[in-house]
């Protein structure tokens, strides 16, 4: 497992999705806002389910507060819902895994399976998706903000709240500027100022 989460912590950083603090996995660093240390743990273990050919078919949410992992999704199995609460319980930082992923049961799988081109564009759309994802969440002025991003085709769905016009709107631009966007749907509700 120490090999995964290893491997996983250098495609991160080719990817994209890493940052200068994944230097010590065992310390983190102190200087890290504490949605920073979120951000860097959602998109560590949210990486390694993408790149675990296990796990990369499923649509599996990962969100973090404080050392708590919070796991959420549809798998096919129970092994599948015990593999990801273990790779997520196997991070470092990770002190307890709330694991809500639902196993559809044997042989009744979660979604329609893929081949081919078909898996290699969900896989697309997910490391799209991942790298938006974590893009808002290291961001200050939308780090705070509870957003679901999805990604079909290269076109970002975001759905969720902010506290302003001007957050709904660096939300889509930062979108809008990473790689590999083609559109973006801002579903996002603002308060009123």
């Amino acid at each position: 497992m120490k090999t995964l989460i290893n491997s996983t912590l250098l495609i991160s950083a080719l990817l994209g999705f890493g940052l200068p603090a994944l230097a010590s996995e065992n310390n983190p660093d102190p200087s890290l806002s504490q949605a920073t240390r979120e951000a860097r743990l959602e998109g560590m273990i949210w990486t390694a389910y993408v790149l675990n050919p296990h796990l990369q078919q499923f649509d599996l949410r990962v969100r973090m507060e404080g050392e708590r992992a919070e796991l959420a999704g549809e798998v096919e199995a129970p092994v599948h819902r015990e593999l990801a609460e273990h790779i997520a319980r196997e991070m470092p930082g990770v002190a307890t895994v709330d694991n809500r992923i639902v196993a559809t049961g044997p042989g009744r799988a979660a979604g329609p399976s893929l081949a081919g081109r078909e898996f290699a564009a969900r896989l697309a759309d997910l490391n799209l998706a991942a790298a938006v994802h974590t893009r808002l969440r290291l961001h200050e002025l939308t780090s705070g903000l509870d957003l679901e991003v999805s990604s079909r085709n290269g076109v970002i769905t975001l759905i969720g709240r902010s506290e302003s016009p001007e957050h709904r709107t660096l939300a889509e631009q930062l979108a809008r500027e990473t790689r590999g966007v083609q559109a973006v749907d801002n579903r996002i509700l603002a308060r009123s100022p």
